[in-house]
Parts: C-alpha cells; sequence; structure tokens
C-alpha cells in the first residue's frame, strides 16, 4: 500500500525511526532510517503492508528511543462539490487506479482535504494519486455527456462546457500532455461556440489520430459545424469530413459519437435533420467523409427526442472489443418502434441484435455506461431496478444482458446520488458518506458470468493516507512527545 505517513509534533531529541505494521506484529521494519524532519514534513511510502491498521515509528536514537504508534484504521474518503452536487462524466480505467472526471472539487480523507476541481487520479486503496498535478484544474464543468479520452500515446483530450484548464482559456475543449500540462501543439484557437447555451459532449479519436467531436455549438475556430466536428490532430478543422449544414431539428444537440475500423462514425443526438436531408430521430451513421450512410437503417429511430432534462440529457455509445454491434444507453424508452428499457443493442446495419436480452430494462434513465474487467458493462444512473431485479443507481452486466453485480440500496447521505467507484479489481460505495469496499474480485473467477468467490460487504476499510493533527491525544515522556493513538 502506499501512502504519506506524517506527524506534526516528534520531540526534538528522536530520530532515524524505523516503521513497522501491525501486519507482523511489528517484527521487520517496512522502512528504516527515516529522519524526523521526514515525518514532520510527511514521509511518502509505497512499502506499508496490505491491511496495516497501525503503523509504529520508532525512534533509534540513544538520547529519545521512543515508539509512536499510528492508529489509521478509521479513515474516511469522501468527494464534494461546492456547486450542485458531486457526480461522475468519464472515468478511465488504468492498472490498480482509475481517473474521475466530474463535477466535484475536494477529495478529503476525513483529516486531509486536497483540491481537485473536475478530475482526480485515485489508487485501488482510495489514496489519491499524487503523480498527476493538474494546478488549478478546471473551471466549469456541468453537464452530464462531457468526455475524456485517452490517445493512444497518453496523451488526454477533454470535452465540456469548461472555460479554463489551469489558467489557461480553453473553450469546450482541450488536450494534456500525459503530464497533465497542456499540449501546446494541439491549436483551438476560440474553441467551439454558438448560441449562448454550448457546449461539446462525446469525443472519440479515428484511426488516422483525427478528433471527432459532437455537442450543442454552430462552429469550431469560426468555422460553421453544426453539432459535430472532426479535427485534425494539431487541432485544425478537417476540410476533408465535408458535414454541409450538419445537424438540425429536435432537441438539437449531439450526445455522444462512436468511430468504426473504416472512421465511418455512428452519431447519436437530439435531431431530425442532417444537411438538410430528413434522417431517422436520434441516430445516424455518417461516412468518413461526413455524408450519410444510407446502409444503416434506423427506422423511427430512438425516442424521447430530447432528454428527461432537456438537451443536455445525453445518450450513450457502449462497444466491447472487435463486435460491430454497439449498446446504447440513456434517456431512451424506444427504438424503431420497439420498446426499450434505457437500453438496446444495435447492430452495424440498424436492427436490434437480440444476442442480449435486457427484458424490461431499468426503470429509469442510464446516465453513463463503460466496459470494465474485460468483459463487463458497468452502468450508472437514475434507476433503483433492473428487469424486475432492485439494484441502486450501479449495476454490472455480462455482454448478454444478464446480471453479473447487482448493487444493494446503501445509506448514502451526504451524496445526492449513488455513485460507486471501480478502481482496479475493486468497487467503493459511499456508505455513511465514506467510501467503502464492497467487492473485490481480484482472486476471483468471473470468466462464468457469475463471481465464484466469497464477497463480503464491510463497513470499514483500512486506509494508509496518514496524518495526525495537533490536539490528537499526547502523553509526555522524558521531556518528549509521544502520540499515542488517534
Amino acid at each position: 500500500m502506499t501512502g504519506i505517513i506524517q506527524i506534526l509534533n516528534i520531540g526534538i531529541n528522536a530520530d532515524n525511526f524505523l516503521l513497522y505494521s501491525d501486519v507482523d506484529n511489528y517484527l521487520s521494519a517496512f522502512e528504516t532510517n527515516v529522519s524526523r524532519q521526514s515525518l514532520l514534513d510527511g514521509f511518502p511510502s509505497d512499502q506499508i503492508p496490505a491491511g496495516t491498521t497501525i503503523i509504529r515509528c520508532v525512534s533509534t536514537t540513544q538520547e529519545c528511543p521512543v515508539e509512536i504508534d499510528i492508529d489509521v484504521s478509521n479513515l474516511c474518503y469522501s468527494l464534494s462539490a461546492d456547486l450542485f452536487f458531486m457526480y461522475f462524466l468519464d472515468y478511465i480505467f488504468k492498472p490498480n487506479k482509475t481517473y474521475f472526471y466530474g463535477n466535484f472539487d475536494q477529495y478529503t480523507d476525513s483529516i486531509t482535504s486536497w483540491t481537485r476541481n473536475s478530475f482526480i487520479s485515485i489508487n485501488d486503496d482510495l489514496t489519491i494519486d499524487q503523480s498527476i498535478n493538474i494546478g488549478t484544474g478546471f473551471t466549469g464543468v456541468y453537464y452530464t455527456g462531457e468526455s475524456m479520452v485517452e490517445q493512444p500515446d497518453g496523451k488526454l483530450i477533454f470535452t465540456g462546457s469548461f472555460t479554463d484548464y489551469n489558467g489557461t482559456a480553453a473553450s469546450k475543449i482541450i488536450r494534456l500532455n500525459s503530464d497533465f500540462t497542456v499540449d501546446t501543439s494541439f491549436v483551438y484557437g476560440s474553441g467551439f461556440a454558438g448560441a449562448t447555451f454550448n457546449f461539446t459532449q462525446g469525443c472519440k479519436v479515428d484511426s488516422n489520430g483525427s478528433i471527432v467531436v459532437t455537442g450543442l455549438f454552430d462552429s469550431y475556430n469560426g468555422t460553421p459545424s453544426s453539432r459535430i466536428a472532426r479535427l485534425l490532430s494539431n487541432g485544425t478543422i478537417d476540410p476533408s469530413f465535408a458535414i454541409g449544414s450538419g445537424f438540425s431539428g429536435g432537441g438539437n444537440t449531439g450526445t455522444d459519437v462512436l468511430i468504426n475500423p473504416d472512421n465511418s462514425i455512428f452519431c447519436l443526438g437530439y435531431w431530425n435533420t442532417f444537411n438538410g436531408t430528413p434522417v431517422s430521430p436520434g441516430i445516424t451513421k455518417l461516412t468518413s467523409t461526413g455524408s450519410i450512410d444510407s446502409l444503416f437503417n434506423a427506422g423511427t429511430g430512438i425516442l424521447p427526442t430530447t432528454g428527461q432534462s432537456g438537451p443536455s440529457s445525453p445518450n450513450y455509445f457502449i462497444r466491447y472489443a472487435n463486435e460491430t454491434s454497439f449498446y446504447v444507453t440513456g434517456c431512451l424508452t424506444s427504438y424503431n418502434n420497439v420498446s426499450v428499457g434505457y437500453i438496446v443493442k444495435i447492430n452495424e446495419d440498424g436492427s436490434i441484435d437480440t444476442s442480449a436480452n435486457f427484458g424490461t430494462g431499468f426503470n429509469d434513465v442510464t446516465q453513463t455506461g463503460w466496459i470494465i474487467w474485460n468483459d463487463k458493462i458497468f452502468v450508472q444512473g437514475n434507476f433503483t431496478e433492473y428487469n424486475g431485479t432492485p439494484s441502486y443507481y450501479n449495476i454490472i452486466l455480462n455482454l448478454d444482458g444478464s446480471i453479473f453485480y447487482a448493487f444493494d440500496v446503501i445509506d448514502f447521505s451526504p451524496y445526492v446520488a449513488y455513485y460507486a467507484l471501480v478502481i482496479g479489481n475493486k468497487i467503493y460505495a459511499p456508505i455513511n458518506g465514506c467510501y467503502t469496499e464492497i467487492l473485490d474480485v481480484t482472486n476471483c473467477n468471473i470468466e462464468s458470468g457469475e463471481i465464484t468467490c466469497l464477497t463480503t460487504t464491510t463497513t470499514t476499510t483500512q486506509f494508509p493516507w496518514l496524518l495526525l493533527q495537533t490536539g490528537d491525544p499526547i502523553e509526555q515522556q522524558n521531556n518528549n512527545y509521544i502520540i499515542v493513538q488517534k
């Protein structure tokens, strides 16, 4: 486990500490020769044994051979937002950590708080990933559907309603280097614009490195482009993508895009016209040059023709590996005159893919979905039930639509919504305001579509991010202070 071990009061004669864990009954030091000043400043360690609840710091100086025990068993990790309420927009799953993008600004362990405006990287033990520095982060991330995409070279593209990243002006799009500095080779100029109310949502990178963006906008860097644009890797608009007057009609907002191996594009949005030609409401396929692909037939399309909260309520694409078919989640209740419960799987020709059986589906809007653990579909939303089975705000499905893992109701106050965290092989839920591990599939067989190992819900989790505050219980010995326990 990793963490920062910090003590605010140490006797001046105590030094050269050995650090032990209660996991092996304090037999072997996991860190040696740790100076007094390092502990006062905050000593980073990636050697803390898993499951540690007490760290013993032993001074080896003859003048002050003292022990300081730190109880780390009851830290409470949580996220918060000053504006509206905390919610997530997009995830990128990494080995043993996850990138989160959304509406939040503070992460805390109940002792220390870290400012993280709309982006944070969290390790699978809930410690914050301090290798990433976003400075002041994003200004103005509000709407569901805003996206975060990683390029093959490790650079990241963010879309949304933001106007600033770490002091750099950015109108609805920015690309960051792998170290989270602004990529100045991506020149977006004045960015996306349009009506007073405008933003970008879904974004994908094609096989040529071009970037396809959709949302509510009329132009990009002064060039007309209605609801969809394709940008070259340097940020200029791609003139070979000839969309004419673009999308219009209906709710008139693009929500997501999905790119095929031939660089043709499936588009989701609240519209019914493309370049003056009527199209199926809600879903359209474009060729790589920007014309309508007539081989895709969605019939009467997706209903409703606007989201429950207006045009900013999106529908989303999910695709597994190299399949040609794809899933759509979101606000949809009907596809081509067939009732669907906020989820459907569609073939590349527009017909419904019956290899996935969702039954009655969800009882309320699905907001976002991702492929996790190779072949599982993680879906979040406003629902409390899937195909007659209770599952609260979160669910994990198998590719065929059967349930892999349903989420029990919990007391997730003070959060307005129940957003579980998937990090590595673990899932954390905000139980009584503290993110708590409820599932770990590290040593489980999940290939059959079921979990063939014991899973338990815990009420406390051990965290290694340590900090003692002034005012913690102390006792005095030989004129040196010993912090006994928090």
